[in-house]
């Protein structure tokens, strides 16, 4: 079997029976271990300086898996925000653009901002705030099973903040609302 080192970490990049193209790998950054045993690129790592495979700490693993748990997350709530349940525009970037420039309008003319655009602030910012909780959570998760047990998903976010939420429903402003204001 081939291994594809990533030199600066150890890293497995992929495994691949011997005669396989690799050649974009080739350079500095990457090293081509052949070794007669398939090694787990989850669960070990090449050590450069030892020339052998180690495994890769419990506590390690837990960081990684906190790492991509919490990019789940980030990519959730972006999508929460920005889409609705059946794929339509919720607060898109020309929508949140919009707002911020009646926002701006309503300052400039010595006003307050129209209640639609208030409504939407405080709903992000709840959305928001549930982001970080979550967040915060899954940092302290002290093994996978707690981990895994940090509800993220897009209806968790829905049940709560979407047009029905049990905490803060969405407001459902659409640009033909701040343009009547």
């Amino acid at each position: 079997m081939l291994h594809v080192i990533e030199r600066a970490t150890g890293h497995i990049v992929e495994v691949c029976a011997e005669g396989s193209d690799t050649s974009r790998f080739d350079g500095e950054d990457y090293l081509i271990i052949s070794d007669a045993e398939s090694h787990d690129p989850a669960g070990e790592r090449y050590d450069v300086q030892a020339g052998a495979f180690t495994p890769i700490s419990q506590a390690e693993l837990l960081a990684q898996a906190k790492l991509a748990r919490q990019k789940e997350l980030l990519a959730t709530v972006n999508n929460f925000i920005s889409l609705k349940p059946d794929g339509t525009a919720r607060y898109d970037t020309g929508l949140k653009l919009n707002l911020l420039q009646v926002s701006l309008k309503a300052a400039r003319q010595g006003g307050d901002p129209p209640q639609a655009v208030l409504q939407v602030e405080a709903w992000i910012s709840a959305v928001q705030a549930a982001y970080f909780q979550l967040k915060d959570a899954l940092a302290a998760a002290s093994d996978a099973a707690a981990l895994a047990a940090v509800e993220i998903s897009y209806d968790w976010f829905e049940q709560r903040y979407g047009i029905n939420g049990s905490v803060l429903a969405d407001p459902d402003v659409y640009a033909s609302d701040l343009i009547s204001n």
